[in-house]
């Protein structure tokens, strides 16, 4: 089965084309783009879904202590509280996980981890897929596409997503989300900054969650620059399933900047992550997934109705020519009838000339 996925990084836009063969994911083709000439390629691409993430300015990462709340009601509950914690922003897309529940007597709360997304963002960012005719059934923050990516652990780690000189870092115990920090980095590599957040993290996560990381999984470039090293043990995130082209053979399709700097491998991680299921959620606008449930159903009742009128008009064409063929016979029936009333008539004159004869 073929995919195309696609990475919105800073100014450059990520798109890579993969095909499933033997449990494996191949990637057939990637292309490296900016803004403008995303445009032009939706325009001329044959390909009409896209899986998407990104790296969005605008992505909220809050954690929010909630009542004992369920569906619309918590999820009403969490709007109000980020729309006054941002009041700029109209409406939101929201995701969570649950982090802990208290129980303080009587009172019954529990702490959740919000990803939320400004509607408006995400509607702008669909809206050149709109145009062109292009189906996106799966939009996500890079935050939650790398939590898709990362293998199932029993025991709590930190994840640090690098991109460029842009740092992520956020901890995961129990298939949810804890904690997320986003740090400037210095350079593109690891280096001491980079090592003393990461030393920083892992003591908060012990003095304040109360829990340990005994992991930590980088995601990117994993060249360390610094002399010191993190107080837990270092995991290389590697996509088993995955079959990397060649760098050597795609300097010409990258820019010279990612050709020199980085391997394809890191280069495609994000893009790559987009086309795995979602464990939180998607983040579809509702206006987009209403547009998405309206074409689908007239992409399905519309071949149906075209066949219901194909028949209808077969049936009035039968029809048509029965009633033709009715209309022949009728006129001959009558030709016949007056051939009949004539001889009829003839055989009457005779037998009134034969009673006057005898």
């Amino acid at each position: 089965m073929k995919k195309v996925s696609i990475s919105f990084e800073n100014e450059k836009v990520k798109v890579v084309f993969t095909e499933k063969r033997g449990g494996k994911i191949w990637i057939d083709d990637f292309l490296v783009l900016d803004r403008v000439s995303l445009k032009e390629f939706l325009k001329t691409d044959r390909a009409k879904r896209f899986y998407v993430t990104g790296s969005f300015a605008e992505t909220i990462n809050e954690v929010i202590t909630v009542p004992p709340l369920r569906g619309k009601s918590l999820l009403e509950f969490i709007k109000r509280e980020l729309k006054r914690r941002y009041p700029d922003v109209e409406d939101f897309i929201v995701r969570y996980n649950v982090i802990s529940k208290k129980d303080s007597g009587e009172a019954k709360t529990k702490d959740i981890l919000v990803t939320a997304l400004p509607v408006e963002k995400v509607d702008e960012l669909l809206y050149d897929f709109v145009q062109n005719g292009k189906d996106v059934p799966q939009f996500q923050p890079d935050i939650l596409s790398v939590f898709n990516i990362l293998p199932a652990i029993d025991i709590p780690a930190l994840v640090l997503f690098i991109q460029e000189q842009n740092r992520i870092l956020f901890f995961i115990y129990e298939n949810s989300i804890h904690m997320v920090r986003k740090i400037s980095g210095i350079s593109r590599e690891i280096d001491d900054f980079d090592i003393q957040n990461i030393n920083m993290t892992v003591n908060y996560c012990r003095q304040n969650l109360r829990l340990e990381p005994e992991l930590l999984f980088v995601v990117g470039k994993q060249k360390i620059t610094s002399n010191l090293f993190p107080l837990i043990p270092v995991a290389t995130l590697l996509l088993k399933d995955v079959e990397f082209p060649k760098t050597e053979h795609y300097k010409t399709k990258a820019d010279e900047d990612y050709a020199e700097q980085e391997d394809i491998r890191n280069m495609l991680t994000l893009p790559l992550s987009a086309q795995f299921r979602p464990k939180i959620g998607n983040f579809l606008s509702p206006s987009y997934a209403l547009y998405r449930g309206i074409k689908k159903y007239l992409d399905l009742t519309i071949p149906f109705f075209t066949l219901i009128i194909l028949v209808v008009l077969l049936l009035t064409f039968n029809t048509g020519r029965d009633i033709l063929s009715y209309e022949r016979k009728i006129k001959t029936l009558k030709e016949r009838t007056g051939d009949i009333t004539a001889v009829f008539n003839e055989l009457r004159t005779l037998e009134k000339k034969k009673g006057d004869i005898i």
